[in-house]
């Protein structure tokens, strides 16, 4: 006897013979990955550094780090700054009307979006750069690594 299988939707059909049809219904559970992708809107990419700067220990970004996140989730990231090395021994990151301190070699912040998927999240990071000992009057590079995974 032949067996034809014929999907539609959740339910299958399986004819059994003549008049006669068997219905099934299979439960799918089904996950779509989640993904996100991160644009750098702004920032700033050099900085200059002064004898000031040195004496009192640390220079406050004037110009934010824009991020803008897309998102199949709802809104809900992980953000994982690093500073550049060489010239920094501690940071202090604002976003979102909260201050995170960080060591030389960075650290996390959760960053709230929007509570609905797909989302599309902006989010302007601050940065209190403390300097290492080493430091002298200068133009650094200032590229922070920002990696931003969906929680």
């Amino acid at each position: 006897m032949a067996l034809l299988l014929i999907a539609a939707g959740l339910g299958f059909a399986a004819p059994a013979g003549a008049g006669e049809s068997i219905n099934k219904t299979v439960l799918a559970r089904l996950t779509i990955a989640k993904w996100s992708k991160v644009e750098v809107l702004g920032g700033a990419a050099l900085i200059q550094v002064t004898e000031a700067d040195i004496r009192r220990g640390y220079l406050d970004l004037k110009q934010p780090t824009t991020l803008l996140v897309a998102s199949n989730a709802l809104g809900s990231y992980f953000a994982e700054i690093v500073p550049p090395g060489g010239f920094v021994k501690a940071l202090r990151v604002s976003v979102d009307g909260r201050s995170f301190a960080f060591g030389a070699g960075g650290g996390g912040v959760s960053l709230r979006g929007t509570a609905r998927a797909p989302s599309r999240d902006s989010f302007e990071i601050q940065y209190r750069i403390f300097f290492s000992e080493n430091v002298t009057p200068g133009t650094y590079a200032w590229a922070p690594s920002v990696t931003v995974t969906v929680l």
